[in-house]
C-alpha cells in the first residue's frame, strides 16, 4: 500500500488528466515576477499541456509546447518592483497596462479567433489586462510573485487581520506592539482607500476604452479568478487565513535540474571553512564608495571563501578569498553543504531558496517587501538585517560573524527547511492539480467566496454596524506516499476523548482515529459508544455513564430544543458542556485512567463546549489536536484566531446561505455578537473554573491549552458549506465518516433492486425517534407515502406502524450510507444533520429537509440555495405540503442534476479525508506540535486581536480633531458676532 501511495499522484495524472489544455499567460512584469509565471507554465507544459506566453523575457532554450510571443518593448515601462510607494506602483501599473494593450502582438491576439481553456495573469496593478481574457472567453487563474498581499485579499474577498499581519512595506514582525498595530492598520486602510478610490477607477477607465463591448463589467472580471496561486508557504511567511481557492506554491521557481559550473563547484568543494554567497543584484554595483569599500574590507577579513554576484568585469581591491561572477546558479550554490550564509537584498524568491536549503540570511533591504521580509527573518531567528544607511565595515563584520558562529541561526534555518519540504504536494504538483481541477469543473465557481458578490460596504457590514472587522480590511498525494514509506512517524501512541452523547459526534472522532490505527499507530479511546467488532491497536475505555446527562435531561428533546429562542440555545449548549465535563471527570473509569503513567504522542478532543477536558492532555503531556464534527463553528475561530467575515459566513443557527440580504446580514451579525458574548463571558469563564477545579497542578493554563493547538481538523468541505477563510492549521476532512460502500443486507437489497420507480429514504437519525412524532404528523407522513409510486424506507424505532402502506418498509436501524449509494435512491428525507447531508452530497442525492435545531437549518438552506433540495418546516407538515414537496423533487430533474454536479466537486480533491488525517497527524508529531502553524493572533489578548484599543484611539483622535475644529469655529464666530454687537452698540 505504501508503494501504491507513492505512485498515486502519477497514476491519477494519467487517469484524470485533462488532455490538451490550451493555456494563455501574460507576463509583463520584471524578472522576479517572470520567474514565478514561467515556473507555473512550465509545470503545466511538462505534463502535456500547450501554452502561449506573452513575455518580456525569452527562454535560453526552447521548450516543447511552450510558445513565446515577444512583448519586450514594454520593458521601459515595467520596472515596478523598484517602487515601494503604493502611489507609484498604481501609476506604473496604469502605464504598463496601456503599453501592453497597445502592443502590436497583443492587438494581433485580440483579432485572432484562438480559443484558450485557462488564462493566467499576475494580480499586480494591471487588472485591466483581464479584459483580454474576457474577450477570449477563457477561465481566469491569478497568481502572485510575492507572498499573499492586500491585492489578493481584495480580488478573492479573503480577510487578513492587521493585528498580526504586517503590510508588505512595513518593517514589522507578526508580533506588533500597540503603536505598530496602529500604524499597520493605518497602512491597510490607506492601501484599500488608494485601491478603491484611485487605482480601480483609473483601471476601469482604461478597460472601458480598450474593451467597450466586453461581455462582463470590469468589476465582475477582477473578482472572477477561480484559483489564486500565491508565492508563499506558512513555514516561511507564517500562518494566515486563506480561502480554499488561494493555493500556496512557494518554491515553484526553484529549478533543481541545473548543475554548478566546474570552477564554482571546485571552490565550494574545497572550502574547508565554508562559503558565503553575496547576491545584491544591481545594488552592489551602485553602492556609493564608502559602502563599497566597507563591503570589500569586511568580506576580505573572513576565513570563509566568498562568491560575489557582481556585474562588472573587475572589483577594485578584490580580496583573495573573493570570487566574482556576473551570474550565479544561486539555488544550486545554496544547496551545497559548504554554504554557510547568504547575504542578499532579495525579496521572497531569494529568501525561499535560502531557507529551503537551511541557509541563514543576512538581508540588506532596499525597497518593496524586502523590508517586511527582513523583519520576519529576524523574528524567526534564522537571520539578521542591516540598514544600508548605517552599514559600515564593523557592523557588517559583526553581523556576518554572528550568523556564522552562533549555531542558533543555522539550527532555525534547518528547522524551517524541514517544515518547508514536509508538505502534501510539491508546488508544481499543486499547480497541475488545481489548474486541471479548474478545467474539470468549468471554472470552479464553487470555490469562490460569497464575499466577492458584495460591495465594499456590504462586505464589511458598514451599512448597519460599526464592526472591528469592518475596519480591518483590509494539498497532494505524491509526497503522501513518500512520507508514508520513508518519513513515517512509526508507533504513535494516540489518546482520543469522545465524550459527546451523540452518535454523530462519536462517528467523526472514531473515523479520525481509525485511519491512524490502520496506518500502524496505537490508540486508546475514551468513549460512551463501544465497537461491536474490536480493531487491532484500537483500545476502548467505556465511559457510557456520561450518556445519563442526555437521557435524564427532559429538555434534550428535538421538539423542545427547536422551540427555544436562539439566544437560549447558546446557553443551553454551554450548560450541557459544563455538566458533561463534570460527568467525565467523575467517571470511575476516567479516574482510574488518570492514575496511569502512560505517555501519549497525540491527543484528540472535539471542540464542542468541553474545552476544560483538555486538562487531561496536559496531565499526560501530549500534543493536543482538536476537531469539529460539523461545519466550522465560532469557537473553532476563537481557538485558532481565525476570522470569518459576518457579511457572508453564517452562524450555524441561522437558515441563510449564499449572498445575504441586508436583513440577513443584520441578524447574522447580531447572533454572532450574542454568540461571542456568550462564549467569552459565560462559556470560557465556566470552563476555566472547571479546568482549575479538576487540574489544579496543570503545567499549562486553560487559555494556553485551548489556544495551543498547532492543528485542527474540520469535518467540512468547500463543496458542502462553501468557501471561507481558513488558517494554515485548519484542515478540512469533510466526509471522513463515510466508509467504503458495503453490500446491503439481503432483504434491503431485494426491496431496493425491485423498486422500478425508485426509493425514498426517510431517516431523522437519532434526533427524532418514532415515539417523538406527534400523531397528526405521523399520519400525514403515512398518507403521503401511500400515494407514491416509489418505495419508502423509513427508519422507525417501533415494531409496528399503524396503517403502514405496502410500499413502506420500516426498520429501527438502517445502513444509511449504503442505501444512499444505491442507484435506485431518488431522494433523502432527513433532519439535515451534517453527517447525513454529507453522505447525500457524496452520493448525489437530493434532500427534503425537516430541520429541528442547531446547524440543521443552515445545512438545508445550503441545499436549497444550490438547487439540491427543499425545506419542510415541522409546523407546516401536513399531507398536502409533504406530498407537494416530495413530488417537486421527484419530477423536477434540476435537483438531481445539481446534486450530481456537487457530488463531483466533493470527490475531486487532492487527498482523501483519511489520507489527510494520517498525513497531518504525523506532520504534527514530526514537528513536535507544529507550533509554527499557529497564528500569532493566539498570543494576543482579545482587545489586541480585534484592534479594539487601536480603533478606540482612532475614534478618540477623530473626536479630538472634531472638538478642536468646533472650538476654533466657535471662537471665530464668537469674535465675529461680538464685533457686530459692539458696532451696533456704538451706532445706538
Amino acid at each position: 500500500m505504501k508503494f501504491l501511495n507513492f505512485f498515486l499522484f502519477t497514476f491519477l495524472s494519467i487517469l484524470i488528466n485533462i488532455d490538451g489544455l490550451k493555456i494563455l499567460m501574460i507576463l509583463p512584469h520584471t524578472k522576479s515576477h517572470w520567474f514565478i509565471g514561467h515556473a507555473i507554465v512550465k509545470s503545466l507544459v511538462d505534463v502535456g499541456h500547450e501554452a502561449i506566453v506573452f513575455s518580456t523575457y525569452k527562454l535560453e532554450n526552447p521548450i516543447k509546447g511552450y510558445r513565446e510571443i515577444d512583448i519586450s518593448s514594454i520593458l521601459s515601462k515595467e520596472e515596478m518592483q523598484e517602487e515601494s510607494n503604493v502611489f507609484s506602483l498604481q501609476k506604473k501599473g496604469n502605464e504598463l497596462s496601456e503599453a501592453v494593450l497597445s502592443h502590436e502582438n497583443i492587438q494581433e491576439l485580440m483579432k485572432s479567433e484562438e480559443k484558450f481553456d485557462v488564462c493566467f495573469l499576475e494580480n499586480f496593478y494591471t487588472q485591466v489586462l483581464l479584459g483580454i481574457f474576457d474577450h477570449l472567453d477563457c477561465v481566469y487563474v491569478s497568481f502572485t510573485s510575492t507572498s499573499n498581499t492586500y491585492l489578493t485579499d481584495i480580488i478573492t474577498s479573503n480577510l487578513s487581520p492587521p493585528s498580526y499581519l504586517p503590510a508588505l512595506h512595513l518593517p514589522y514582525s507578526r508580533r506588533m506592539n500597540f503603536f505598530q498595530r496602529w500604524i499597520n492598520t493605518f497602512h491597510y486602510m490607506l492601501h484599500s482607500l488608494i485601491y478603491h478610490v484611485i487605482h480601480i477607477p483609473q483601471q476601469r477607465v482604461i478597460f472601458n476604452n480598450y474593451f467597450p463591448n466586453a461581455k462582463r463589467s470590469f468589476d465582475e472580471i477582477i473578482k472572477s479568478s477561480s484559483i489564486t496561486f500565491v508565492n508563499s508557504h506558512f513555514s516561511i511567511t507564517g500562518a494566515r487565513p486563506l480561502l480554499p481557492n488561494i493555493i500556496e506554491i512557494a518554491g515553484i521557481h526553484i529549478d533543481r535540474t541545473r548543475q554548478i559550473p566546474k570552477e564554482l563547484k571546485k571552490i565550494l568543494d574545497f572550502a574547508d571553512k565554508g562559503v558565503v554567497v553575496v547576491s545584491l543584484g544591481r545594488n552592489f554595483t551602485s553602492f556609493v564608495t564608502e559602502k563599497h569599500e566597507a563591503f570589500v574590507k569586511a568580506l576580505g577579513n573572513l576565513k570563509q571563501n566568498v562568491i560575489l554576484k557582481y556585474e562588472n568585469e573587475t572589483l577594485l581591491n578584490k580580496p583573495n578569498n573573493v570570487v566574482i561572477s556576473k551570474w550565479l546558479p544561486q539555488r544550486d550554490i545554496l544547496a551545497h553543504h559548504n554554504t554557510r550564509l547568504l547575504i542578499t537584498h532579495e525579496g521572497i524568491l531569494g529568501i525561499t531558496e535560502a531557507l529551503s536549503e537551511g541557509v541563514p540570511i543576512l538581508i540588506i533591504p532596499t525597497n518593496g517587501n524586502q523590508i517586511s521580509n527582513a523583519a520576519h527573518i529576524i523574528e524567526e531567528k534564522c537571520g539578521l538585517a542591516l540598514d544600508l544607511k548605517n552599514l559600515n565595515e564593523n557592523s557588517l563584520s559583526e553581523a556576518i560573524n554572528e550568523l556564522i558562529i552562533n549555531s542558533t541561526y543555522k539550527n532555525n534555518a534547518e528547522m524551517i527547511s524541514q517544515q518547508f519540504q514536509d508538505r502534501t504536494m510539491k508546488p508544481n504538483q499543486a499547480v497541475i492539480y488545481w489548474t486541471e481541477f479548474v478545467a474539470r469543473n468549468k471554472g470552479a465557481d464553487h470555490l469562490q467566496s460569497a464575499g466577492k458578490n458584495l460591495n465594499f460596504i456590504q462586505y464589511f457590514s458598514i451599512d448597519f454596524r460599526l464592526d472591528t472587522q469592518a475596519v480591518m480590511r483590509y494539498l497532494i498525494l505524491f509526497l503522501i506516499g513518500f512520507f508514508s514509506y520513508f518519513c513515517c512517524v512509526n508507533g504513535l501512541k494516540i489518546l482520543a476523548l469522545l465524550p459527546m452523547g451523540s452518535k454523530s459526534h462519536w462517528a467523526v472522532g472514531h473515523s479520525i482515529i481509525k485511519p491512524l490505527v490502520d496506518a500502524g499507530h496505537e490508540a486508546i479511546v475514551l468513549t460512551p459508544y463501544t465497537l461491536k467488532t474490536p480493531i487491532k491497536n484500537y483500545h476502548e475505555i467505556d465511559i457510557s455513564d456520561v450518556l445519563k446527562q442526555f437521557e435524564q435531561d427532559p429538555n434534550f428533546n428535538a421538539f423542545i430544543i427547536r422551540k427555544m429562542p436562539k439566544i437560549t440555545q447558546f446557553t443551553f449548549l454551554h450548560s450541557m458542556g459544563n455538566k458533561l465535563v463534570d460527568a467525565v471527570m467523575n467517571n470511575t473509569n476516567v479516574k482510574e485512567f488518570m492514575k496511569r503513567k502512560e505517555k501519549f504522542d497525540i491527543c484528540f478532543l472535539e471542540t464542542f463546549h468541553t474545552n476544560a477536558l483538555s486538562g487531561i492532555f496536559d496531565h499526560f503531556d501530549c500534543i493536543y489536536v482538536p476537531f469539529t464534527s460539523g461545519a466550522i463553528v465560532q469557537w473553532a475561530d476563537v481557538m485558532t484566531s481565525n476570522q470569518s467575515p459576518s457579511s457572508y459566513v453564517v452562524t450555524p443557527l441561522l437558515p441563510y446561505a449564499g449572498k445575504l440580504t441586508f436583513i440577513e446580514r443584520f441578524w447574522n451579525a447580531f447572533y454572532l455578537l450574542i454568540e461571542n458574548i456568550s462564549y467569552y463571558f459565560y462559556h470560557l469563564p465556566s470552563q476555566r473554573a472547571l479546568y482549575n477545579k479538576y487540574f489544579p497542578n496543570a503545567k499549562r493554563t486553560f487559555d494556553e491549552m485551548i489556544k495551543g493547538a498547532g492543528l485542527m481538523f474540520l469535518s467540512n468541505h468547500v463543496s458542502i458549506s462553501g468557501p471561507r477563510p481558513y488558517l494554515t492549521n485548519m484542515i478540512e476532512i469533510g466526509g471522513i465518516h463515510i466508509p467504503p460502500q458495503k453490500e446491503l443486507p439481503k432483504h434491503l437489497k431485494e426491496f431496493m433492486d425491485t423498486a422500478n420507480d425508485g426509493v425514498i429514504l426517510f431517516s431523522m437519525g437519532s434526533v427524532v425517534k418514532a415515539i417523538d412524532w406527534p400523531i397528526e404528523i405521523r399520519e400525514a407522513l403515512v398518507k403521503s407515502f401511500a400515494k407514491l409510486k416509489q418505495k419508502v424506507i423509513w427508519k422507525y424505532e417501533n415494531e409496528t406502524l399503524p396503517n403502514k402502506p405496502d410500499n413502506v418498509m420500516i426498520s429501527p436501524w438502517i445502513p444509511q450510507r449504503d442505501i444512499l449509494a444505491h442507484p435506485n435512491v431518488k431522494m433523502f428525507i432527513s433532519h439535515g444533520g451534517f453527517l447525513g447531508t454529507s453522505e447525500a452530497t457524496s452520493e448525489g442525492v437530493p434532500i427534503l429537509g425537516i430541520p429541528m435545531y442547531g446547524d440543521q437549518s443552515l445545512n438545508i438552506a445550503i441545499f436549497e440555495k444550490t438547487g439540491r433540495g427543499l425545506k419542510l418546516d415541522v409546523d407546516d407538515m401536513n399531507e398536502e405540503t409533504i406530498t407537494k414537496l416530495i413530488n417537486e423533487i421527484l419530477t423536477n430533474p434540476k435537483y438531481k442534476q445539481n446534486a450530481e454536479e456537487v457530488k463531483k466537486r466533493f470527490h475531486d480533491r487532492p487527498m482523501t479525508p483519511q489520507e489527510a488525517v494520517v498525513y497531518w497527524t504525523e506532520f504534527v508529531a514530526r514537528h513536535n506540535g507544529a507550533k509554527f502553524m499557529r497564528s500569532v493572533g493566539n498570543d494576543y489578548k482579545m482587545i489586541e486581536f480585534f484592534q479594539i484599543d487601536v480603533y478606540i484611539t482612532i475614534a478618540l483622535l477623530f473626536l479630538s480633531i472634531l472638538f478642536v475644529i468646533y472650538s476654533v469655529l466657535k471662537m471665530i464666530l464668537r469674535k465675529i458676532f461680538s464685533k457686530k454687537s459692539s458696532k451696533k452698540q456704538k451706532m445706538n
